[in-house]
């Protein structure tokens, strides 16, 4: 009888149930089994800073932190993710239905397609329409797409801020995943999770933004596109950018184009160039100093820039992005980071970081505890 090297040719009833233990000791079934014989993982923590030398692939238990090297795709050489993006799913009858109630107020007509494509651009125009055409891609692997749907389905709506106001109507929302929408002109909005956009009654083109989205508008001088935050108002004709609104002030990414930002509060207004960031609060606002593309686009790849960033700043973001509770202990919140971060379940990753720090984490309902 021939006896095969169980690393190059695996059992398949024993590969069937690999288990990787999270901080519960909870078992999940790993789509990637074969890496798991090779995987290998090197952790540092230097002066702050965060390196992660990673083998095997993220679906195979590794963790997701890579490293920037160049302009291109950051950490291309050492990401683990496989940078699959999952199917797009579209909901044309809800779609429908949602834009009806906005047609019959603002007497909107032709509706425009859209289509995920690579890199950061989620959506184009595309003349076969079907209304308000909405993409998706999922947060979370496809193995947790369940749990993750039916946590959904139990919160009922709680992750919508606010209610929508009597003059207006919800015209995009998302959940536990990037969403992404287009306009009856071709404009595509694409929404971060736990993140909801509304459209005036009156002007279709006039949005208020609860979250994070990016913009991309279609040029159009007859008519001003606007999105309203609880701190600022942007004004465009066409262009591209990123507005990020986390309820206690807003920071808007100009990509392409030009917009006009007031802030709401003194009536200050500032226009920016493409690759300009403004921050406006209730003290007014003020630009950001060299500010970085990809903090502002990651997330619509499920990725997150660490490059630096305090414990505290990066539990906020997670707790947005999640929409979940983050607390840490008082000797963690100044700890900084670098590098980037895969954005596919919350536990995992604030384990990866508990792992990297040398911290504990644990994990009550919906709040996770960093000490």
């Amino acid at each position: 009888m021939t006896t095969s090297d169980p690393h190059t040719n695996p059992d398949p009833l024993h590969l069937q149930l690999a288990r990787s233990l999270d901080g519960r000791e909870e078992t999940r079934q790993d789509p990637l089994l074969g890496f798991l014989a090779s995987y290998k993982s090197a952790v540092q923590l230097r002066s702050g800073k965060l390196e992660r030398g990673l083998g095997g692939s993220r679906g195979a238990g590794g963790v997701g932190f890579v490293t920037e090297e160049t302009g291109e795709r950051p950490g291309m050489q050492l990401i683990t993710g496989d940078d699959t993006t999952y199917g797009a799913s579209s909901d044309t009858e809800a779609s429908r239905r949602m834009w009806s109630v906005i047609e019959a107020g603002m007497g909107a007509s032709a509706v425009a397609d859209s289509r995920t494509t690579g890199g950061y651009d989620m959506a184009v125009p595309d003349s076969s329409a079907s209304p308000l055409k909405r993409t998706r891609e999922s947060l979370f692997t496809p193995y947790l797409r369940v749990a993750a749907v039916l946590a959904v389905m139990l919160l009922g709506g709680l992750l919508l801020y606010t209610q929508v106001r009597p003059d207006e109507t919800l015209l995009a929302s998302a959940t536990d995943a990037i969403e992404t929408y287009t306009l009856p002109d071709g404009s595509v909005l694409t929404l971060r999770p736990n993140s909801a956009v509304y459209a005036s009654r009156s002007d279709s083109y006039a949005l208020r933004l609860e979250g994070e989205a990016r913009f991309t508008v279609t040029k159009n001088p007859d008519r001003v596109f606007s999105v309203t935050t609880t701190d600022a108002l942007i004004e465009v004709t066409g262009t591209r950018f990123v507005v990020r609104s986390t309820g206690m002030e807003t920071e808007v990414f100009l990509e392409e184009g030009g917009v006009r930002v007031s802030a709401l509060a003194s009536g200050e207004q500032q226009v920016l160039q493409p690759r300009q960031a403004l921050r406006v609060g209730e003290r007014g606002s003020s630009h950001i100093e060299l500010p970085r593309a990809e903090y502002y686009l990651l997330w619509t790849r499920n990725e997150m820039l660490l490059d630096g960033r305090s414990l505290r700043d990066v539990a906020d973001e997670l707790e947005r992005h999640f929409g979940i509770r983050v607390v840490l202990g008082a000797a963690l919140a100044d700890e900084t980071l670098d590098g980037q971060i895969v954005l596919d379940e919350p536990g995992r990753v604030l384990q990866d970081i508990a792992l990297l720090l040398g911290a504990q984490l644990e994990i009550a309902d919906n709040t996770y505890l960093l000490n």
